[in-house]
């Protein structure tokens, strides 16, 4: 066999051989992957996580408490609850937002005054600055790892959160804005397979299925490999994919998007759209996608305008600066 091989290598058939068996093997890997139920492929707690640490901190008159929960199989989970002072009597509707990638206290930062609200923020697990280059291939499997518990940290959160005597399990809302929203169907299933009832859903600027956001982003459009590999990210990612859980889920939902979205194409908009579950009130905004720039203010204001107005609606908030809870 080692003859074989030094022939075949001096020949230059080396790297050919090492290239087809790689590409055999992940074949065969996608193969067996793609046989696998989606959900089943998510990590999930193991009980309530357990609260490892607490600090309060005093912002904008405010209470800022950075929690962080452990649970055995999900590992850390960072989360920053923002709460009204003084507390007012009864329990508080609570707002968790997932917003792209970053800490729970950017994922907030924007979130106005949320009155007699919790609002909480999330700490993705796959950090803020990711690697580049080979240190970025050589983290890939850690990363990976991450990205599939985020839906099964996310549940785990809101368990621990509807157990808090503050907290008003029956008004537990979830914001998911840009990648947020992407994973929000999966996060929102897990909780309700855990009996954790989502009062209401915002779903802003999000996509589906990963095949078509990836044919559609702007890097990888027209490229003669975007074919192959859509398909392949399409079976990896396929456990957070929000069409697979859209249509297992219930509430209220309110969608939005752009009408000049560069970052998620037409046909992920539109599926996306298609596959969530009514009732459902859609909003669609002249513009590229949301953010946080300079140059995205004015878009920014809107959504938060739209999402406030919603919520009240749907009597899942209490009134901005009400102390008495009037939404009964």
């Amino acid at each position: 066999m080692t003859m074989v091989w030094r022939f075949l290598w001096r020949a230059g058939l080396g790297g050919l051989v090492i290239t087809t068996v790689a590409l055999a093997t992940g074949g065969l890997y996608l193969w067996w992957l793609n046989g696998q139920p989606p959900l089943e492929r998510l990590p999930q707690a193991v009980g309530l996580p357990t609260l490892v640490s607490n600090q309060t901190l005093f912002v904008a008159g405010r209470h800022h408490r950075r929690v962080s929960l452990v649970d055995p199989t999900l590992g850390e989970i960072g989360l920053v609850l923002s709460l009204p002072e003084p507390m007012p009597p009864g329990r508080l509707p609570a707002l968790f937002v997932l917003g792209g990638l970053g800490t729970a206290d950017e994922n907030i930062r924007h979130v106005p005054d949320a009155g007699a609200n919790a609002v909480v923020g999330f700490d993705w697990p796959m950090g803020v600055d990711l690697p580049s280059g080979r240190e970025f291939l050589a983290n890939l499997p850690s990363l990976y790892r991450q990205t599939l518990s985020t839906p099964g940290q996310v549940a785990a959160a809101i368990a621990w959160l509807g157990h808090q005597p503050w907290i008003d399990h029956d008004r537990i809302n979830l914001l998911g804005f840009s990648l947020g929203a992407i994973a929000t169907p999966a996060i929102q299933r897990l909780a309700e397979d855990s009996g954790h009832r989502i009062a209401s859903t915002i779903l802003a600027y999000g996509g589906g299925p990963v095949y078509a956001l990836v044919t559609s982003h702007p890097l990888l459009a027209d490229r003669w490999f975007t074919q192959p590999l859509a398909i392949a990210l399409d079976i990896v990612f396929r456990p957070i994919d929000p069409i697979v859980h859209l249509p297992h889920i219930e509430g209220s939902f309110l969608v939005m998007q752009g009408t000049e979205d560069r970052l998620i194409g037409p046909a992920a908009v539109a599926s996306f759209a298609a596959q969530v579950p009514e009732p459902k009130t859609i909003r669609v905004f002249e513009g590229d996608h949301m953010g946080v720039g300079p140059g995205q203010t004015a878009l920014l204001q809107r959504i938060i305008d739209t999402s406030t107005t919603w919520l009240i609606a749907q009597r899942s908030v209490r009134l901005p600066h009400d102390t008495v809870d009037r939404a009964g």
